[in-house]
């Protein structure tokens, strides 16, 4: 015999499962802005920081991209920095291509260093060997610069 807890279950599981379908689906098809913070990144203004060198690999990728460079020391050394760029997507629009920066490039970056302190930060802008200026991420109320052509 059945009991009235039975035919009420498959009611009340469906009548549950509904909703959370629905904010599942929402969720999936949210556009993932806000994947992770930038709190690895100092982004005052007094933190910003310049730094000039030689570009070793370039990467026009989403969710980021990435500019690595190999800086000059005093004493003859050189040290591996590493800025993250904003997606693809974003940049394209700003000017930036696959071929914006190529390997041996010596280019100026302005960058939101890393708060622990490792060689690299958020690119905020670089300065190409023909002058042309391309900003790192599509954050005009940042204060970013606007894009620039060659002198």
């Amino acid at each position: 015999m059945a009991t009235p807890f039975r035919l009420k279950a498959p009611f009340m599981i469906a009548r549950l499962a509904l909703p959370f379908a629905a904010l599942a689906a929402i969720a999936a098809l949210s556009p993932a802005g806000a994947h992770h913070s930038y709190s690895a990144f100092d982004r005052s203004e007094a933190a910003k920081r310049h730094i000039t060198g030689t570009v070793r690999e370039f990467a026009l990728i989403n969710p980021h991209g990435y500019l690595k460079l190999v800086v000059a020391e005093p004493g003859g050394k050189t040290s591996a920095w590493t800025f993250e760029l904003s997606s693809a997507t974003q940049l394209q629009p700003l000017g930036w291509s696959a071929t914006s920066v190529k390997p041996g490039d010596k280019v100026e970056i302005t960058y939101f260093p890393l708060r622990f302190g490792s060689y690299g930060g958020q690119l905020f802008s670089v300065r190409l060997p023909n002058g042309k200026q391309l900003q790192g991420a599509a954050e005009p109320d940042r204060g970013y610069p606007k894009p620039t052509g060659g002198h």
